[in-house]
């Protein structure tokens, strides 16, 4: 506007006002226009909304014993999308399968980010910002998953039957452990499915060969683990609350001291592997990631040899923390309902024994004609939940969920729990049923319920090895019930409320085991 003429106006009007009065006026007006401009855009955008929290700690006290029945009661109010805060954090829970389905498949990857909680920027300082869980959806992690992918590939491919073969044994020798501690005494065998399944994951990784102080490093990989999941508990405080930081510096110190606990051993190997590596011999992952970047011409290069070793290090750590866990928990549950459920054991061993027999091995190739055996593995899965929220996405742009705005910076839990608890979907999901997977019939599962179980995650940031993980399940699983009956003993009470947990546990409990004849 012409200040001059402005100022005429106003006059005409019988107000006499000097040049900064004019000003000032203009400012208000130009500052009410941005104001309530900046209104109506921010009235057109539609937010999820949400409980009330506290200040500082926003919804974190409210998370009670059990968040996943907290958050389910949080749905029932506001709906499959809502707002919770995490300490500093701003955060949308993404409830129900139709909702995360639609996250998950947005076709910019909005949701497939990580937050830089406290954690992934320590995990940054020891990966180089290449972790594979934890890293940040960017060219490098593509990069990472693209060379993780390969090389997965790559051992399937060529040593499949070699990798099966190990597993059948591992599975044989954890049988043999349980069953020779006697068939009267109530017995924990989770340690015991612990060192199979860290056995596993060692020889996956590192090789089936002999190996200087396996024994030892096997141990102190499983011990590490078992810190890890220990510090990990629900979560650490720190990761939401950054300033915890300066009060508890000495979480900051045990935290690097876990992640760092078999660092000597993982460089000891990938320089073994690296000396001795041959693409017509490929004997384990660590051979088949070499194998990958080898394909793509970049260990060559002096510099890319340096970040070449870091990525595989770090993929390292990824598969052996993951594959870990879920297994290790996945068969600890089979086991604890087999007991509950006799008459569901008792069905599965039968099946087993007519379609494989007594005297064969088990192999994964068997899986499909074992119906009623991979309901009772989804069933266990589904109920338990062990993975009830995934780990948190983070939106890498503003983008629309459910009708809902999300910003860019919003941390997002998918609420898997809410997928596999259903009412309106199962009918009846608190109860233990594995015949809900079957078809009509009963010769064949029910895919479209079996892919309302998702353990391994959706979208991008899916498990890269979920296919080793359910052959590594179904062999264990499978071994143990053609050759063992598994039985409650009298007196024990089992509560089977899970513990919670970045992968949620049974409690504690016994069982006898009894060799099958």
């Amino acid at each position: 506007m012409n200040i001059t003429l402005g100022h005429d106006l106003l006059e005409s009007i019988g107000v006499s006002l000097n040049s900064t009065t004019v000003y000032i006026l203009l400012l208000i007006v130009v500052l009410n226009i941005y104001f309530f401009g900046s209104l109506q855009v921010f009235k057109r955008k539609r937010y999820p909304s949400g409980p009330w929290g506290v200040p500082v700690f926003g919804h974190l006290p409210f998370f009670g014993q059990s968040p996943p029945q907290t958050f389910s009661k949080w749905r029932e109010q506001f709906g499959d999308v809502y707002s919770i805060r995490l300490g500093s954090w701003k955060t949308v829970v993404v409830n129900g399968h139709d909702a995360i389905k639609e996250a998950a498949d947005k076709p910019n990857d909005d949701f497939s980010g990580r937050p830089s909680f406290v954690t992934q920027q320590l995990l940054s300082k020891l990966t180089g910002g290449q972790s594979l869980a934890f890293g940040q959806f960017n060219h490098t992690y593509l990069h990472q998953r693209k060379l993780t992918s390969s090389a997965l590939r790559k051992f399937t491919n060529r040593s499949g039957d070699v990798t099966e073969e190990m597993i059948v044994g591992e599975a044989n020798d954890l049988v043999d452990s349980i069953v020779s501690k006697g068939s009267t005494t109530p017995q924990n065998i989770k340690p015991d499915i612990q060192y199979a399944v860290g056995s596993i994951i060692y020889q996956f990784l590192y090789g089936p060969g002999k190996h200087l102080d396996r024994q030892k490093q096997l141990k102190s990989m499983v011990e590490s683990a078992n810190k890890f999941i220990k510090f990990a508990g629900n979560g650490n405080p720190f990761d939401v609350m950054p300033w915890l930081c300066y009060v508890m510096p000495w979480k900051i110190d045990q935290f690097f001291a876990i992640m760092t606990e078999n660092d000597q051993m993982r460089h000891d190997q990938v320089k073994e592997h690296m000396e001795t590596f041959s693409s017509d011999n490929i004997r384990d992952v660590t051979d088949a990631f070499i194998a990958a970047e080898l394909d793509e011409n970049e260990i060559g290069n002096s510099d890319s040899t340096y970040f070449s070793k870091l990525r595989l290090l770090s993929t390292l750590v990824d598969l052996q923390g993951a594959g870990f866990d879920t297994t290790n928990k996945t068969l600890q549950w089979l086991i604890m309902y087999m007991a509950s459920y006799p008459e569901v054991q008792t069905r599965v061993q039968k099946e087993i024994d007519d379609v494989i027999g007594s005297e064969n091995n088990v192999t994964y190739k068997s899986h499909p004609q074992l119906v009623y055996t991979e309901a009772t593995i989804h069933e266990v899965m589904r109920i338990t939940a062990m993975i009830p929220f995934a780990l948190p996405k983070y939106t890498t742009r503003d983008t629309k969920l459910e009708g809902y705005d999300i910003d860019q910076d919003t941390v997002v839990f998918f609420n898997i729990h809410s997928v596999s608890h259903d009412k309106v979907f199962w009918g009846d999901p608190e109860n233990f049923r594995p015949s809900r997977f079957l078809t009509e019939d009963e010769n064949q599962l029910d895919v479209t319920k079996c892919n309302r179980v998702i353990p391994f995650g959706v979208g991008r940031r899916r498990c890269v090895g979920e296919f080793l993980a359910k052959m590594e399940v179904f062999i264990l699983f499978v071994t143990v019930m053609r050759r063992c009956m598994i039985m409650q003993p009298l007196g024990e009470v089992y509560d089977l409320d899970p513990v919670p947990g970045l992968v949620y546990s049974p409690t504690d409990f016994k069982v006898i085991v009894k060799e099958r004849s």
